[in-house]
């Protein structure tokens, strides 16, 4: 390979990569939404929070955080698990607290083996003193 080639290809997977962990710019107005939804959150006010998320989503799609409250908020209001379950699984691999719920999904789109793995991953990576038998479902 030529050396202004190998150039070019450094460049562009230096740009590739740059590209993919480009994060959302926030105003004022939606970093303020995102504080109010992590307060709503952390306070179990799942309705509020899921109201607050929802256009905040639509911005950045790929937001791991985002991901794991709108499918968890989705999951404790009783709402659609399949997309529920889609908002949790790109929340996995950068939120490992969201295994909890994303294990709640798989359970009830009736995915139990999986469920069990989600459940298993979840004390393995946060609680490894917690017992799945005391788990409330």
């Amino acid at each position: 390979m030529m050396k202004g080639q190998k150039h070019i290809t450094l460049f562009l997977a230096l740009l590739s990569a740059f590209m993919l962990n480009a994060q959302v710019e926030w105003d004022r107005k939606d970093q303020r939404s995102l504080d109010e939804a992590d307060i709503a959150f952390q306070q179990e006010m799942y309705d509020f929070a899921y109201d607050l998320l929802q256009p905040l989503l639509q911005k950045d799609s790929s937001d791991a955080r985002l991901n794991y409250q709108l499918g968890a908020c989705m999951i404790e209001l009783g709402m659609d698990e399949k997309k529920s379950l889609a908002h949790l699984e790109k929340a996995i691999e950068s939120k490992p607290e969201a295994y909890f719920y994303y294990g709640r999904a798989l359970h009830l789109n009736l995915r139990f083996d999986d469920a069990h793995l989600a459940f298993s991953k979840y004390q393995e990576v946060l609680n490894p003193k917690v017992d799945l038998a005391t788990v409330e479902y």
